[in-house]
C-alpha cells in the first residue's frame, strides 16, 4: 500500500510541476503582450499635391523586438483603403525614417479621410495596437 501512495504522490507532484510550468509560461506571454511599449511615432508629415499625398515619419523602439508597421488611409465613405506595410527589426530599430506615396487616379474626393498607423508584434503573436489615427483633409 505505501508502495502505491508513494507512486500515487510522486504522479501528483510531477503533474503540479508540469501545471505552474505551462501556466507560468503562459502567464509570461500574456504579461508580455500586454505590457510591451509600441514603437515611438515622431515628426508626422502629410502634403497634398497634384493628386499625390506624401507623408513621413520617424520611428524609434526599444527592446530588441520586429515589428510590422501598417499606414492605412481610408476615405470618407471608407470604400477606398490604400494601405502600406513595411518591417522595422531590432536592427534597424533606431530612429529610423518612414514615408510613403499616395498617387490617385483622378482627383480623389473631397473631405476627411482617415490616417491610421499600427503596429504588430512580429513574434508573439497576440499585439497590435494603431499608433495614431488621424484625420487628414483633403480639398
Amino acid at each position: 500500500m505505501s508502495d502505491s501512495s508513494n507512486e500515487k504522490r510522486r504522479a501528483i507532484k510531477g503533474f503540479l510541476v508540469i501545471a505552474f510550468i505551462l501556466l507560468g509560461t503562459l502567464l509570461y506571454f500574456l504579461g508580455r503582450n500586454l505590457f510591451m511599449e509600441p514603437p515611438s511615432l515622431q515628426g508626422l508629415s502629410l502634403v497634398y499635391r497634384d493628386r499625390e499625398l506624401t507623408g513621413g515619419f520617424t520611428l524609434d523602439a526599444e527592446g530588441g523586438e520586429d515589428w510590422e508597421i501598417e499606414g492605412c488611409l481610408l476615405d470618407p465613405k471608407r470604400i477606398v483603403m490604400l494601405c502600406q506595410k513595411e518591417l522595422f527589426t531590432s536592427k534597424t530599430s533606431k530612429n529610423k525614417k518612414m514615408s510613403w506615396l499616395y498617387h490617385f487616379d483622378q482627383e480623389p474626393e473631397a473631405g476627411v479621410w482617415k490616417l491610421k498607423i499600427s503596429a504588430k508584434l512580429i513574434r508573439g503573436g497576440l499585439w497590435e495596437r494603431d499608433l495614431i489615427v488621424k484625420d487628414v483633409i483633403l480639398p
